[in-house]
């Protein structure tokens, strides 16, 4: 049964496949589910969604100068209400990059404890180059730490009594691009 790309999966198989010049579907069902693992990793440490979504009644509270949606960058706010009281367009402003969203007057908003709820698209139509990269390079390591890559890795050394071989490249080459795009990318 092939695994399938699931709705965050950052990058897509023919990719990964073009990467590593796999010309066989063998190794399809072990890099799908590699990519949709990574995938969900670098979201769950972001603590955002990468890919372009609709994002319902979010809620915060009232009271603020400026409310930081959870997800970005915002292509569009649909609905912004306070009290039960839709606002219009017209009474706020957003900063599509950060996510901040201000009333117009520069008055805080109204309402008190999750009064606010936003409803709006944020996220990326295609994930950017350097996501796209990492989670590649992620993925590939996956696959040459796996038994069906270690042959392409570079050995540098091994104990002919005890069989042990070490490989130039590891899990903290994965963690390594993690951090890094967790460095650009997080919302904290």
């Amino acid at each position: 049964m092939a695994i399938d790309a699931t709705d965050n999966a950052l990058i897509e198989l023919d990719e990964i496949k073009r990467y590593l010049k796999l010309t066989t579907n063998d190794e399809d069902d072990f890099l799908q589910q590699a990519i949709n693992d990574w995938s969900d990793a670098l979201e769950t440490r972001l603590n955002r969604v990468i890919k372009s979504a609709d994002y319902e009644d979010e809620r915060h509270h009232g009271g603020k100068l400026a409310i930081l949606l959870k997800n970005m960058p915002v292509s569009a706010i649909s609905s912004i209400t306070v009290d039960d009281e839709e606002l219009d367009s017209d009474d706020y402003t957003f900063d599509t990059d950060s996510g901040i969203v201000r009333m117009a007057t520069g008055y805080p908003f109204d309402g008190g404890p999750g009064s606010v709820l936003v409803s709006y698209t944020a996220g990326y139509e295609t994930a950017p180059g350097d996501i796209r990269r990492g989670i590649m390079q992620i993925v590939a390591l996956e696959y040459y730490l796996s038994a069906r890559g270690q042959k392409a890795l570079i050995k540098s050394g091994e104990n002919i009594q005890g069989g042990g071989v070490t490989y130039n490249r590891g899990p903290q080459d994965q963690e390594r691009i993690m951090a890094g795009l967790e460095r650009r990318y997080s919302r904290r």
